[in-house]
């Protein structure tokens, strides 16, 4: 999907490309398509598979993302070249860290939580070493307006984020924070959640993986948006449904043009076999046609043979007057057993 889409057919029928359909439920509380905004993505990803901002950039709205991997980071400076994006990770203290980064289809686990990555090391993450800064720091350089929403998804490392960051006066209308340990559903908020509500925000959502904030003195209409679970009625397709779906097209139009190709090699192959029978066909009359003189001389052969047989009979009879008289008893004699 380009960003110079048509907003209004968005707004009829929403993409989620969020782990979670986080997406969704921030766009029915920010409505997207009716104004512009600015977003905070600690813990990026890739642009678009899991992105909690993609639906946003697509509707124009731009923000921070915080990517301390290689990959991701580039993709997100490919793909999103109106937001700033910045290759680091986030912590307490500036300096760095050792990052237990996942392989490439388990991204979403790569944590700085040192007991959490040395035991995911025997399932193919390896140890980098990333630059950290504070999120105040990201704010006081390049934070100039409204925070429509704050997201941070750091694999356990929740506090360390919330903590180096003045919530308070941030004053983000929507904090997302993942809310569970890595890969399970057990609750992992009670370290950092107090940060949250002493700095003025009440929880009106959890989603079974993030815990979603706003103001005590924000707007109830927000409020109220985030507190319905995602459900049908706020009429979304899900981008990986919709790569499939493309994926199936894509085969359906691959095996028409297969069909359409077999098809017309078979319909040459018949062709050329009516072509070889017209030619049989021709062959076999030419060879009829070829017989009728040999068929007039067996014909005349026959002729000949039966009257010098005729001759030789006739002759011998004459010379023979017995013979005549034994012929005529033998046919008297059939003639009357036939009777």
């Amino acid at each position: 999907m380009t960003q110079n889409m048509d907003w209004q057919n968005q707004k009829e029928q929403l993409i989620s490309y969020a782990q979670n359909r986080e997406d969704i439920l921030l766009a029915r509380a920010l409505k997207p398509w009716e104004h512009s905004g600015f977003w905070i993505d600690i813990g990026a990803g890739h642009p678009r598979f899991d992105s909690v901002t993609a639906l946003f950039s697509n509707f124009g709205w731009r923000g921070i993302n915080v990517e301390p991997l290689d990959e991701e980071f580039d993709l997100l400076t490919q793909e999103r070249s109106r937001d700033i994006n910045i290759h680091t990770a986030v912590g307490l203290h500036e300096g760095t860290a050792t990052l237990y980064a996942g392989p490439p289809e388990n991204r979403g686990m790569s944590t700085l939580v040192e007991s959490q990555g040395e035991m995911l090391l025997e399932t193919g993450f390896t140890k980098v070493h990333v630059p950290v800064i504070t999120l105040q720091s990201i704010v006081d350089e390049h934070v100039s307006e409204v925070v429509d929403f704050l997201k941070v998804d750091v694999e356990g490392f929740e506090y360390e984020v919330l903590s180096s960051v003045n919530l308070a006066a941030l004053r983000p209308r929507i904090i997302v924070v993942e809310a569970t340990l890595p890969g399970t559903t057990i609750d992992s908020s009670g370290p950092w959640e107090s940060l949250v509500i002493d700095a003025g925000y009440q929880l009106v959502m959890f989603d079974g993986l993030n815990r979603y904030y706003c103001l005590v003195d924000g707007d109830p209409a927000i409020q109220k948006s985030l507190s319905i679970p995602v459900n049908v009625l706020d009429n979304f397709v899900e981008y990986r449904t919709q790569i499939e779906i493309g994926a199936g097209l894509a085969r359906i139009n691959r095996d028409y043009r297969e069909a359409l190709d077999d098809l017309a090699e078979t319909k040459r192959q018949l062709h050329r076999m009516q072509q070889d029978l017209i030619t049989s066909q021709r062959k076999c009359a030419s060879a009829l046609e070829s017989l009728v003189p040999f068929e007039q001389k067996i014909d005349d052969i026959e002729s000949r043979l039966g009257y010098q047989i005729y001759s030789n009979m006739a002759h011998r009879i004459a010379n023979h007057p017995w013979l005549f008289t034994s012929i005529k008893k033998i046919l008297s004699w059939s003639s009357s057993g036939s009777d």
